[in-house]
């Protein structure tokens, strides 16, 4: 499980095992093309709560959701390019297929949990490439009537609640600018997308920052921070299980290249502006 502090929540990952009973994460590809928003129906409940009873043995349903959010906190429960089943329109129904299921918890301050979760989903979004027409209710896909704390007034709460995610996802574009997705710190030049302009070179080459690393504040010198979500990618090396921290930027993973070379027994130095891979065998030259 990892943790990032966002700006008003902590995003958590912690996904339910592949094996888990009734089909509830089936491990099919997700390329995602809506968000559906959902509402947890259950007053007393917060994201952790809501993570744990789906391992829960007493849980007998196949439903499952992606991320759900509370007054304090965000938690992904299945990877966002995998099928979840959150959207009541069966098994090759799109809402299932084609979106990331987003519930929202109905405990606690109902103002902070709203805000936390239009500022999540407007990150989504923006990762994805995608605007508020593409947000749906679980009512969309099925006529159930939920999210039902967004009903008020035959669904005004709802369309308040696009409009919130709006002005989120307007500040993230305004703020980003025109950079290049994987190196936010060069800007492309809307006149010229093969130029680039707002940097400077340097007299010494300095090692590239992570693109999706946090702790760059607005204005920084090394670029300002991409919004992101961390994720953990399994898989074998010579037939042993490995896990990496990984991020999803613009619906692609990335892996950052020191884990990956350390994990493959690689010595990494950056060293006049290039890296170097270092294997335990040196060659002649």
């Amino acid at each position: 499980m990892s943790a990032i502090s966002q700006k008003g929540y902590i995003y958590i990952t912690d996904h339910i095992p592949a094996n888990t009973p009734y089909n509830r994460r089936p491990r099919l590809a997700l390329v995602p093309e809506y968000i559906t928003v959902h509402s947890t129906a259950n007053p007393g409940s917060t994201a952790r709560n809501e993570r744990a009873w789906l391992t829960n043995p007493a849980n007998k349903r196949t439903a499952s959701w992606h991320i759900c959010v509370d007054e304090h906190e965000a938690v992904e429960a299945i990877p966002l390019d995998e099928v979840a089943w959150h959207a009541g329109d069966g098994t090759n129904g799109n809402g299932n297929r084609r979106s990331i299921g987003v519930e929202i918890c109905e405990s606690g301050d109902r103002t902070k949990t709203l805000e936390n979760a239009a500022e999540l989903i407007a990150v989504l979004l923006q990762r994805l490439g995608l605007g508020t027409e593409k947000l749906r209710r679980h009512y969309d896909w099925s006529g159930k009537p939920c999210p039902r704390i967004l009903m008020t007034g035959n669904w005004v709460g709802w369309e308040n609640f696009k409009r919130e995610v709006g002005k989120h996802l307007d500040a993230l574009e305004s703020n980003s600018g025109l950079t290049n997705p994987v190196n936010p710190t060069i800007q492309i030049n809307p006149t010229d997308p093969t130029t680039t302009v707002g940097f400077t070179v340097s007299p010494k080459p300095v090692e590239p920052k992570n693109p999706a690393n946090s702790t760059n504040p607005k204005g920084s010198p090394d670029g300002e921070a991409l919004p992101r979500i961390q994720r953990r990618v399994e898989g074998t090396l010579d037939g042993d299980p490995v896990e990496f921290e990984s991020y999803l930027i613009n619906n692609t993973t990335y892996v950052p290249l020191r884990p990956l070379a350390e994990a493959l027994g690689l010595n990494l130095i950056w060293q006049d502006g290039k890296y170097h891979l270092i294997t335990g065998t040196v060659k002649e030259r």
